[in-house]
């Protein structure tokens, strides 16, 4: 991450083309996420269709990628706009979640057996 933030120039983040394009980008990441979770997995679930994490194993693939097959719209700017995107997803998916009003406790298990405090731990 510290030497992809290096790479990547602060000034070409705000151009209005690699904004559009990491906006567009996103945006098919979350439309297909709905998509399978709608229609394949039959799950309703707006909170987890925002959880689409994009980080390391993004910019590992991109730098990855031949010189003759990169083009020239998807930049090390456009990458790292859709990574932040993608975290503001995840992160607005985290506050609008449902939260549980109480933990469950776990039982204690049956089977096993209670040391008395003068025993040896016999193993």
């Amino acid at each position: 991450f510290i030497i992809f933030g290096y790479y990547t120039s602060v000034e070409g983040i705000f151009y209005p083309e690699n904004l559009l394009t990491a906006l567009l980008i996103t945006s098919g990441i979350l439309l297909i996420r709905w998509l399978f979770f709608s229609y394949v997995l039959r799950i309703r679930s707006s909170s987890l269709i925002l959880f689409a994490p994009r980080g390391l194993i993004t910019i590992l693939l991109f730098l990855s990628i031949p010189a003759v097959y990169v083009l020239p719209e998807i930049n090390t700017e456009v990458i790292t706009l859709v990574i932040l995107m993608t975290l503001l997803a995840m992160m607005l998916g985290n506050i609008i979640s449902p939260r549980k009003a109480k933990r469950a406790v776990a039982a204690p298990k049956k089977d096993v057996p209670e040391l008395k405090e003068d025993e040896p731990v016999v193993f």
